[in-house]
């Protein structure tokens, strides 16, 4: 599971990248919050959002929290993440019988339990992405979230 988790991630991380880049780099802002509630504009003054009705203003806040320059830092942390990862799988103890690699059972037993809680944090990371089709079943062990307005069983998996 973990080369295909990691791939996985991966991809939607590029996709999300990608995504970003191309809405630009200015700072998004509400333009006049009190007189066009649902107006966003960048630091360049050009119109990212009109305000003919929609968004609404909690909208337009939600938009504008999850601008390009906050996706990219998100991105680059998980990326942070999944090359943790990736690096411990790198370091299995697969070695012939009698061989003995200086450590003692302990510090193998530490290292396993590392490596078990970051797949497990891979497996929440790739849960954003649960309504891809490449997202397999079992690398959901998140335990829905459920906002105090939504309809329970909502947000369950394919």
């Amino acid at each position: 599971m973990s080369n295909e988790l990691i791939e996985f991630i991966n991809a939607r991380l590029t996709e999300d990248t990608r995504i970003a880049t191309a809405a630009g780099y200015p700072t998004w802002v509400h333009e006049d919050p009190e007189h066009a509630p649902g107006r966003i504009v960048d630091t360049d003054g050009n119109v990212v959002v009109y305000d003919e009705g929609s968004p609404s203003e909690e909208e337009a806040a939600h938009i504008v929290r999850h601008q390009p320059q906050r996706i990219h830092a998100g991105v680059r942390s998980k990326i942070d993440i999944v090359d943790e990862y990736e690096a411990m799988l790198g370091h299995g103890y697969t070695l012939p019988d009698g061989v003995h690699d200086g450590r003692d059972e302990n510090e193998r037993e530490c290292d396993q339990a590392v490596l078990d809680i970051l797949e497990r944090i891979a497996c929440f990371m790739a849960s954003e992405w649960r309504d891809h089709p490449d997202f397999r079943p079992e690398w959901w062990i998140t335990t829905p979230y459920v906002p105090p307005s939504a309809s329970p069983g909502a947000d369950s998996p394919k």
